[in-house]
């Protein structure tokens, strides 16, 4: 995962490894992504960047913009939808859940 601001991208990392710790976790500074995916293999990838990753194969791609002055998110799925809203923790990791588990059939 790879998010801006700063904080966000830590804090929602730790919090996501604590809560799914059955999950490999990787936080990245935004700048570095390209660089990590390189090579790996990630089922989903959540960050505040447009996907960078088109086609078959890829992971899936979940953009979360968060808004430093207010509790609004802006959340789009591989490129679609676009939904902004507060959107709670149990809402992002239920969205989180049901993509791994899509990607794991």
């Amino acid at each position: 995962m790879a998010i801006q601001p700063r904080a966000y991208n830590h804090a929602i990392g730790r919090a996501i490894g604590t809560l799914r710790p059955e999950w490999r976790v990787r936080v990245v500074e935004p700048d570095d992504l390209p660089e990590k995916l390189a090579g790996a293999r990630p089922q989903v990838v959540l960050c505040s960047q447009p996907c960078r990753a088109p086609g078959r194969g890829r992971p899936c791609w979940i953009e979360f913009y968060p808004r430093p002055d207010s509790a609004e998110v802006e959340l789009r799925v591989d490129g679609e939808g676009g939904a902004r809203g507060e959107v709670a923790l149990e809402e992002l990791l239920s969205l989180l859940d049901r993509r791994v588990a899509a990607r794991a059939v």
